[in-house]
């Protein structure tokens, strides 16, 4: 279910990247409206991630999910028929706020029904999914855009697809399953805290806040490069929609599929063969190696900022 559910999720971000040039030239606005139907959405995604997590202190978590697959599914449906900028606008601000409940519960719903010794390989599940839509993506756009020229009908597909597998979310025995992980799950009977006594909480625990900070980076870049870089190699490189759009999606499966299970396999070993060190310790060698990969990153990327051959450009990307 959440696999389904995350991979429409992440199809759906790659819809407006594949049609950067379209959407432009529809609406008539520059890059930076163009950036805006970007950042609403994120807006609209960080904004009911909080509200997701209080609420989820008092509902079944089911039940935010569904609310906010409906409104996702009404967003998207609404988004294919945004004649006017500012309704796409404002269908997208509402998609990020759809997304936000299966994005921020459904990571905790998956940790506590995984197997102990899987745990870090059911989560990299969801990570791979999540590379494989917005690969995925791109080529359904780019498929349903060549046959119709169309740059509302992609939003169209997708939200009834998500209608029957929403749908399974209200099933009396796949609720059961989650109940009873959501009752076994620690600290279900501090749900009613003061939210403002667990922020304090967060706030005060530095390695939790350099998690954050050091996510908050990587959700940056990824969601800056993802959003922009079809448009980038078209206009750099002189290609087409399809040939930039194949190059994406080369890079981003073969990335997004190989990364989180190779990473979660070498944590779920490394955990297995130290038992006996702490969980902090795990996450500071766990954030130690994470840091040492987004700095060969950082390298990598400047030299394919300045260089004008093509393969190289998609070596380093």
């Amino acid at each position: 279910y959440f696999l389904c559910v995350y991979f429409l999720l992440f199809m759906d971000r790659s819809i407006i990247p594949s049609l950067m040039e379209q959407v432009k030239e529809y609406y008539g606005i520059k890059d930076g409206k163009a950036g805006l139907l970007g950042s609403v959405f994120v807006f609209g995604l960080l904004l009911f991630s909080l509200v997701a997590g209080m609420l989820s202190k008092r509902l079944h978590p089911m039940s935010i999910i569904l609310l906010g697959t409906m409104i996702w599914i009404a967003a998207v449906i609404a988004a294919a028929f945004a004649y006017e900028y500012e309704q796409m606008l404002v269908a997208r601000l509402f998609s990020g706020a759809g997304e936000a409940a299966a994005c921020t519960l459904a990571f905790p719903i998956v940790n506590d029904l995984a197997p102990a010794q899987a745990k870090t390989l059911w989560m990299s599940a969801l990570n791979v999914v999540t590379n494989l839509g917005t690969t995925f993506g791109f080529i359904y756009t780019l498929l349903v855009y060549t046959n119709t020229k169309s740059i509302f009908l992609p939003f169209l597909i997708e939200g009834l697809l998500m209608i029957p597998i929403a749908c399974i979310g209200i099933l009396p025995s796949f609720r059961k399953i989650i109940s009873r992980t959501y009752k076994s799950m620690p600290g279900a009977q501090e749900r009613k805290k003061n939210v403002f006594v667990e922020l304090g909480g967060i706030l005060s625990n530095n390695v939790y806040l350099g998690l954050i900070l050091g996510f908050s980076c990587q959700m940056f870049s990824v969601q800056g490069l993802g959003y922009w870089s079809l448009l980038y190699i078209e206009e750099k490189f002189d290609l087409d929609m399809k040939e930039a759009g194949m190059t994406v999606v080369a890079v981003a499966a073969l990335t997004g599929s190989l990364a989180p299970p190779l990473g979660a396999k070498m944590m779920d070993r490394f955990i297995k063969k130290k038992q006996e060190i702490t969980i902090s310790a795990v996450i500071i060698r766990a954030c130690a190696f994470s840091g040492s990969c987004v700095l060969a990153a950082v390298s990598v990327g400047a030299l394919g900022i300045w260089t004008t051959n093509y393969w190289l450009f998609v070596a380093t990307l």
